[in-house]
């Protein structure tokens, strides 16, 4: 164990300089003299990033340009990542600079042969709705990570919101719904951590789109922050206990990320209790001693110059004590990682044992997180069924993102081949694979499919022409339909977030697969379910709108220039939808299954003290086994605040044999009641009635109970002093009671009256006439006021 404090009085200025700088573009510095080891960062959440550990691997290795005949260019390079694992791909002149990174990453392997794996993104995650598939994938990650001597695993996991459909890297996020992402992410913290990696949660904070996504000003109220944006890193810190925390490149209300004392100190440090690393997104860190005094502690990429740094400490612009705490903070992650890493050394069987291990994590994931969204019938194909393949993702499913997403390695599966597809003109059934990818720089222009994709279905009968919008119809016009058109399709969507789907021929699109981007084992998962051998339990994590233009970002994404408004406020995703009365073409929470559920509940409800309980009971009542999502969101129609028609507050996934019944027993603190008021700059919980509904989706047609409870507590909305005439002067018991005191004082009741009129958001307080010696909590008609209106039951 390192006594920080004994090596931080030994450090220089400017070894301390140094430390809070990166070394490499992927590396923190190493000082030898002192001990203090160089830490390996990487990508990432879906596994090893090949391009940044090679890249890191020759600016270590200080590979001179000319002793490889100048091949350290990044084409180069990029070409021999991109066929590693097919050497022959590459030409004569390459050779030299493969041999040399696969001669250092075989010694940093113990000499080993493994090939890293590829695992879904957050995206697909979400759609499991299942924790403990998170945390198998997060042990999985772990394990490679600490395999390839990497400390600290980026995007571990991202939880940036689903806030508009064709953000770039929205299959990076776990949900458009602060609870789902909540309640998963930090399984994948802890997965990871198991091994002694460092997990790393990003981006910190509302980094929503990638147009202009450096520097970017989001002008976003304290309330949608606070109810939206940051829950999913509150718990990453206090459930997961992940040990850092990666700062965003925009600016929020003004302040850039890297720089907000409120953002990096007093709402994680101080009231959420991280006690962590916060390290810079690469290049996100604008001015390095205001980062530093802000609560930034490690600036990337590295190459970074340690003497602006310095000069800021000797000129008084940055305190001894502001560069101490960062250091300090570094030191103890790096004594964390040195003390729980112990890197792995594997024999070949080992290595055999985790490939499987991985894989099944891999498998397990796509399996539960593929969502069936439409099926007539058509689905599971029978054994003698036909089927052949086409479309984009035919050949190759699109397994991951790009960018700091994108997994180079050997290890894949076929969709094809898991099939055993036929050639169409022997096929009963078409399955047309349309793959769409995101990437990190760039946001999708628009909701479509791929070009090519949208001619194969058109071509295939798939397209109502007359339906597609100006801009589709457009490209397909000189498409010829195959004689065959109208043979039934299945539909799948290997795509990186919702795409419009509002002009397909349901006369020969039978069943709609959303697979996202399933990972290694996607092939396998996809087929074993279009077989019936695995039973899709996949629910979307976010809303599919019929059309982008009923999104609630529609006129404010991406903005205007380097400014964008979330004008949508709270009302993200299905709290939009549904405040709206705007019916999406899939809602969230939704997804189909090859057997029957019955659910029933609510039972045995019990509000007491901090907590509610109640039973809810699933059976399968179908033929095959299955898995069920019950959901449990909460109404508040009478509240203070505007608030969404309802809320997910808790959901729990459920799998049962043909004929089994179980009985879910739900408890749920009554923070999940809590909003937070942008005024009083607080959460608040007010008495009232609220609503509990249980449901397999979103819909309104999938509530499948209702029970409304009242809780009684007091809160800064209690009725009294403080409320409002208008809130008075509306209910005809307050009003009542107001017009009792005031008879009873003697005051003039068209003080009342005009307030209501004019100034009807004052309080009772505010308009009482001020009566000499008069002393508000002794005056028995107050006191007897009072008590009146406490009698009175919010509705």
């Amino acid at each position: 164990m390192m006594d920080v404090d004994k090596v931080l009085k030994k450090m220089t200025l400017e070894e301390k300089a140094r430390l809070v700088n990166g070394a490499t573009f992927f590396g923190m510095a190493e000082i030898e003299r002192l001990g203090i080891a160089r830490m390996q960062l990487l990508d990432g959440g879906t596994g090893m990033n090949f391009e940044q550990l090679f890249g890191d691997m020759a600016d270590v290795g200080k590979l001179a340009v000319d002793s490889t005949n100048g091949m350290v260019g990044s084409t180069v390079l990029t070409h021999v990542i991109e066929y590693y694992f097919e050497p022959e791909k590459l030409t004569e002149d390459e050779i030299p600079l493969y041999e040399w990174i696969k001669e250092r990453l075989e010694k940093n392997l113990d000499g080993a042969d493994y090939a890293p794996g590829c695992f879904p993104p957050g995206i697909l995650l979400g759609a499991t709705w299942n924790p403990d598939v998170v945390y198998e994938v997060g042990e999985a990650l772990g394990k490679e990570a600490n395999l390839y001597g990497v400390h600290i695993l980026l995007g571990t996991p991202n939880v940036n919101i689903h806030r508009d459909p064709l953000n770039g890297r929205l299959f990076e996020g776990y949900s458009e719904d602060p609870c789902l992402v909540s309640e998963l992410a930090p399984s994948l913290v802890r997965g990871v951590q198991k091994y002694g990696v460092a997990a790393n949660v990003k981006h910190y904070a509302a980094n929503n789109q990638e147009t202009n996504r450096v520097g970017i000003n989001e002008i976003i109220s304290d309330r949608a922050l606070e109810e939206i944006y940051l829950p999913g890193f509150k718990a990453c810190v206090q459930e997961g206990g992940v040990k850092t925390v990666m700062s965003a490149y925009n600016r929020i209300n003004g302040v850039p990320c890297t720089e907000s004392k409120w953002l990096l100190t007093e709402k994680l440090r101080e009231e959420w209790g991280f006690d962590g690393v916060v390290l810079s997104d690469w290049g996100a860190v604008y001015h390095p001693a205001e980062a530093l005094a802000a609560g930034n502690d490690l600036a990337m990429p590295g190459p970074l110059p340690w003497e602006p740094i310095a000069r800021a400490v000797e000129n008084g612009k940055l305190s001894d004590n502001e560069l101490n705490l960062a250091v300090s903070r570094l030191l103890k992650l790096i004594d964390w990682v040195t003390t729980n890493f112990g890197k792995c050394s594997f024999v070949d069987k080992q290595l055999e044992e985790l490939k499987k291990q991985t894989d099944l994590a891999a498998y397990r994931a796509a399996a539960e997180g593929v969502v069936l969204v439409e099926n007539e019938g058509i689905l599971p194909f029978s054994d003698d069924k036909k089927v052949s393949i086409a479309g984009s993702g035919a050949e190759k499913l699109l397994e991951c993102g790009s960018g700091s997403a994108g997994i180079t390695t050997s290890r894949t599966s076929s969709l094809r081949e898991g099939l055993q597809a036929v050639e169409d003109e022997d096929a009963d059934v078409r399955i047309c694979v349309c793959r769409l990818s995101g990437m990190e720089g760039n946001d999708r222009p628009h909701m479509h499919l791929a070009t090519d994709d949208l001619k194969l279905l058109y071509a295939y009968g798939a397209i109502d022409l007359e339906k597609a919008p100006e801009v589709v119809g457009e490209q397909l016009r000189d498409i010829k339909q195959d004689n065959n058109s109208k043979k039934p399709m299945v539909l799948i969507l290997n795509v990186c977030g919702p795409v419009d789907l509002s002009y397909l021929n349901r006369d020969v699109v039978k069943a709609v697969l959303v697979t996202f981007l399933p990972g290694m084992e996607g092939g396998r998962a996809i087929s074993d379910i279009l077989r019936g051998k695995t039973n899709p339990s996949g629910k979307l994590p976010l809303t599919f709108p019929v059309r982008y233009e009923d999104t609630p970002t529609y006129l404010n994404f991406p903005g205007d220039g380097y400014e964008v408004c979330y004008g949508e406020g709270i009302y993200v995703g299905y709290r939009y939808y549904d405040k709206k009365k705007i019916r999406p073409l899939y809602p969230f929470g939704f997804g189909l299954s090859y057997t029957t559920f019955d659910c029933e509940g609510l039972h045995d409800v019990q509000v007491q003290d901090d907590r509610i309980a109640f039973d809810v009971c699933v059976e399968n009542t179908g033929d095959r086994a299955g898995a069920e999502v019950v959901q449990i969101y909460a109404s508040d129609p009478h509240s203070t605040l505007h608030k969404p028609v309802k809320e997910l507050i808790a959901f729990k996934k459920v799998f049962l044999q043909p004929g089994e019944k179980r009985t879910l027993r739900f408890e749920i603190s009554m923070d999940k009641l809590s909003s937070y008021d942008g005024d009083l700059k607080q959460w608040t919980l007010e008495e009232g009635y609220y609503d509990l509904l249980a449901a397999t989706s979103s819909d309104e047609k999938d509530i499948f109970a209702r029970e409304r409870i009242y809780i009684d507590v007091e809160s800064p909305y209690s009725y009294g002093k403080n409320s409002t005439v208008k809130t008075m002067y509306e209910h005809e018991e307050l009003k009542s009671a107001v017009k009792i005191l005031w008879d009873k004082k003697k005051w003039d009741w068209g003080i009342v009256e005009s307030n209501y009129q004019y100034t009807s958001n004052k309080t009772i307080a505010e308009i009482m006439p001020k009566e000499k010696d008069f002393v508000f909590e002794k005056d028995d008609c107050i006191k007897e006021f009072l008590a009146s209106v406490k009698k009175v039951k919010k509705i």
